[in-house]
């Protein structure tokens, strides 16, 4: 490219030794740059020669975007009607006429680029997939169908479904798609996978969580409807419902909207290898007709979208299962031989029983554990058990009941916490803890529910300078919450709950500089607005719910322009403040 913009010819050509001052005013376009190491090549040879020479670049990963300067880079949205038409049509028509459509195909070829939402990168997809058919009304309309029809047919399934992260990582290392590399756990090579699709535009982000990972995600319709095209014609997938057929063999069946008469006949149930059932309207008594007793070399059960009161003992006999998902409306009782899963990394709503927490050290590679209905007599154990999990990074604590008292006085554990919640009345001495002493400064998201702290919270837990989120539930007696200067600088979300007693609270300049999401709920003492709001200049959204009706007169006539999003509500009514 150099030697063309130098027009040496054929002569000897040295680029190491050639001065800017030899070069001519140029102007360069790069589609679809990919890596970052490309423009870093280009930059340190095409020096800036001070003769209006210019280099364009076009990209979909945000790595190589973010290396220009903020003021040289331009997101481009999505196309309007007329330029999506244009670009669909000279992707599906490449060799015809002026790349027009012809008429017969207009009105399908209109509804298709519709669904695509201006976004490019499915005019592409969808165009050029098109351009290898038959031009014929009859082929149009039925790839058009099997396409679009899913998507007016189930609400639930449009670009709106959230996808979370934690499960669909999961999947994926369940399913055997992820390999170790170096010295990098599954989850942490999966994260960087994520990234990369999300780089990439295949997902989009929905959500972060206060310490911004990313917490949930979306994928466009015509983005999915490729994906299950693909995988259908590949008999990688089936989705198995009214609107979709199956594939001949499928490994991985999906059941949406389905009838109460199992899996089809046409579907050999011993290849199967992943069951997933997003249909919430399935009978709990007969979502088990769905599982063949065939299909033992299961890998792969989610269950998760429905209501399942009693597990199946066939269950247990699914030997080669990695992943299993219920949606179980209570915490469920541990079963025999649950402390034999070694392997086991997140258990959540399990009920605390004598035997389980002497033998819940041996799960030792837990990663995630939530542990309800435990006793104070339990808790010596639970502390001793605690201590033997070194890889533990979320613990969920909850009492029996509003009364029952938790004795965490001697917690003490190897790993530190980026998650802790504590439900229940916390002894004298809880919250100075080893754990806290040792690892209470690299905690991240903190709740305490049902603990009623005679001393403010904010004075015990301010030490904590790393959070980013705090949940705070009936767990505090005062009248006063104080956040003095320079308390909480990380903080990026805050949820007050039914703290009866409260009746003011201040905001002093510099304390909460970070916050983004502020809720009050269920302050019935509460009348004026807190005081300070109005250096909480990094809000996006405030949430006064079930309050006083004189807050929220109060909360009207007050001054919160600089908050982008308000909603309120008392027992009675609800509105948001108009936006500024």
């Amino acid at each position: 490219m150099l030697k063309e913009i130098h027009g040496n010819g054929n002569r000897a050509f040295d680029v190491g030794s050639m001065g800017s001052a030899e070069l001519k005013r140029y102007l360069i376009i790069l589609d679809d740059v990919w890596t970052a190491e490309v423009l870093f090549r280009i930059r340190d040879v095409l020096v800036d020669n001070g003769m209006g020479s210019r280099v364009i670049i076009t990209t979909r990963i945000e790595e190589v975007a973010s290396i220009a300067e903020d003021g040289c880079k331009i997101k481009v949205e999505p196309l309007n009607d007329h330029d999506a038409w244009l670009l669909f049509c000279r992707k599906a028509f490449p060799k015809h006429k002026n790349q027009s459509c012809p008429s017969e195909l207009h009105q399908c070829g209109k509804g298709i680029v519709e669904k695509c939402d201006g976004l490019p990168l499915a005019l592409v997809a969808i165009g050029s997939l098109l351009s290898l058919k038959t031009r014929s009304k009859k082929e149009w309309r039925l790839f058009y169908n099997q396409l679009i029809l899913e998507l007016h047919n189930n609400e639930n399934l449009n670009q709106d479904y959230l996808i979370h992260r934690k499960r669909l990582i999961r999947l994926w290392i369940a399913e055997g798609f992820i390999e170790h590399k170096g010295g990098c756990s599954l989850e942490d090579v999966a994260e960087v996978y994520l990234t990369e699709l999300v780089q990439q535009s295949m997902l989009q982000v929905v959500a972060r969580n206060s310490f911004d990972r990313i917490q949930c995600l979306h994928m466009h319709d015509l983005v999915r409807e490729l994906v299950i095209f693909k995988s259908k014609k590949e008999n990688f997938y089936a989705i198995y419902d009214d609107t979709y057929g199956v594939g001949l063999d499928p490994r991985r069946v999906s059941t949406l909207q389905c009838k109460n008469d199992g899996i089809q006949s046409n579907i050999n149930p011993s290849r199967i290898r992943t069951i997933i059932a997003f249909d919430t309207c399935i009978p709990s008594c007969s979502w088990y007709s769905f599982i063949p007793p065939e299909a033992k070399y299961l890998a792969v059960l989610d269950l998760s979208g429905l209501a399942i009161e009693k597990i199946p003992k066939s269950v247990g006999d699914l030997f080669n299962l990695k992943f299993l998902s219920l949606n179980n409306w209570e915490s469920m009782e541990p079963f025999e031989g649950l402390w034999c899963l070694k392997e086991l990394q997140s258990l959540n709503e399990v009920r605390a029983t004598k035997v389980f927490i002497a033998k819940l050290g041996y799960l030792s590679q837990l990663k995630s554990l939530s542990i309800t209905y435990v006793r104070s007599s339990q808790c010596v154990q639970l502390c001793n058990s605690l201590s033997n999990m070194h890889l533990l990074t979320r613990l969920h604590i909850r009492a029996s009941n509003e009364h029952e008292l938790l004795l965490l006085e001697n917690l003490t554990l190897q790993n530190p916490l980026e998650k802790l919640e504590l439900v229940g009345q916390l002894s004298e001495g809880s919250l100075v803890s080893p754990f806290f002493s040792i690892h209470g400064n690299e905690l991240l998201l903190m709740e305490l529910a049902w603990c009623p702290l005679i001393s403010s919270p904010v004075t015990q837990l301010f030490k904590l300078s790393n959070l980013t989120e705090l949940r705070l539930t009936r767990s505090y007696t005062g009248q006063q919450l104080n956040f003095h200067g320079k308390v909480f600088q990380k903080l990026k979300k805050i949820v007050l709950w039914d703290l009866p007693q409260v009746n003011q609270i201040y905001i002093h300049e510099g304390a909460l500089v970070s916050l983004e999401y502020l809720h009050i709920d269920s302050l019935k003492e509460l009348r004026d607005v807190p005081i300070g709001i109005k250096f909480l200049n990094s809000v996006k959204e405030a949430y006064f719910t079930r309050m006083h009706s004189e807050f929220a007169r109060n909360l009207q006539m007050g001054n919160l322009n600089h908050i982008p999003k308000v909603y309120w509500s008392t027992e009675r009514k609800s509105n948001h403040l108009p936006s500024q």
